[in-house]
């Protein structure tokens, strides 16, 4: 990318220097920012018909949302190339109005009146964290319409936002399509090892011993010298999980763990594993010992630890 050749502060600390010729302003001075308004929930329809309705980030797709109801009662409405923003956690999400939608009021819609709406759509991407920081609320983090309007916005000339815009669709494009190669050889390695475990459990090392029938269709044929049993026939135990809902509290060294935490044969912890007291912990908690193999007995994904 080429270098400007005279630079100023744009004011905005984690920004720092722009070009000389570009601008900083408020986002209420160049575009218009538009609230969404829920209608009462009896409006809502399953009538494809009816107008397209978002609830907020829940509707998000990759770039464009996927509406989840309808409504002949919106009074807020995103028009086609709008930047859909969430102004709810998760504040800062964003998608693009491929078409008219009605907005709740999880969502505003910013709409490009002088500026390119691609340029601004990259701009608000970079705006997330900012917008999160002055997020407010005890429930939810949210933000008001007003903080929309007031956020700073580098604004160069339109013709190199068209450039810019251009140049970064060009470039997220190349990465979205390296990605998507690289996932899809993870899931080629991800057949293969799974193949792999199969023969060498099923089969042994051994590719020339005689075989037998098991008797077990999805099996086949296993090494005439194996036996096959029931699982609970060489299981000291086999036990489930509580059946019961512990109380919850906000942090503590106890986790109530579940599915979602079997990961690749670890157990992982995430931001979203629930927390117990000690008291409840020593209440339900299940003697394991090394080895103790834990299965998810419900469909989640990579759930075998």
């Amino acid at each position: 990318m080429n270098t400007y050749p005279h630079y100023k502060p744009s004011g905005i600390d984690w920004i720092g220097e722009i070009p000389e010729h570009w601008e900083v302003k408020k986002l209420k001075y160049v575009d218009l920012v538009i609230m969404g308004q829920s209608p009462d929930s009896e409006d809502y329809l399953d009538d494809e018909k009816a107008t397209p309705f978002l609830q907020g980030n829940a509707d998000f797709g990759q770039l464009f949302p996927i509406p989840r109801v309808y409504c002949n009662a919106v009074s807020k409405t995103s028009r086609q190339n709008d930047i859909l923003l969430s102004v709810r956690a998760p504040i800062g999400a964003i998608n693009i109005s491929d078409k008219e939608y009605g907005i709740g009021r999880g969502l505003c819609a910013v709409r490009a009146l002088t500026s390119n709406y691609k340029f601004l759509f990259y701009h608000m991407i970079i705006k997330h964290e900012e917008l999160n920081s002055i997020g407010t609320g005890s429930t939810y983090k949210a933000v008001t319409v007003e903080n929309v309007k007031s956020t700073n916005l580098i604004f160069p000339p339109l013709s190199e936002q068209t450039a810019i815009a251009n140049y970064l669709d060009r470039k997220t494009a190349e990465i979205d399509q390296t990605i998507a190669d690289k996932e899809a050889l993870i899931g080629l390695y991800e057949e293969e090892k799974k193949g792999l475990i199969n023969e060498a459990v099923t089969k042994g090392l051994n590719p020339n011993v005689p075989l037998k029938d098991s008797n077990i269709e999805w099996l086949g044929d296993v090494p005439a010298h194996w036996e096959v049993k029931k699982l609970k026939q060489v299981s000291s135990k086999i036990g489930d999980g509580i059946h019961a809902t512990p109380e919850y509290v906000d942090s503590s060294d106890f986790y109530f763990i579940n599915g979602n935490n079997l990961n690749e044969g670890v157990i992982t912890i995430s931001e979203s594993t629930k927390s117990v007291s000690e008291e409840e912990f020593e209440k339900y908690k299940l003697n394991l010992n090394y080895g103790t193999v834990l299965i998810c007995r419900i469909q989640v994904t990579n759930a075998t630890s």
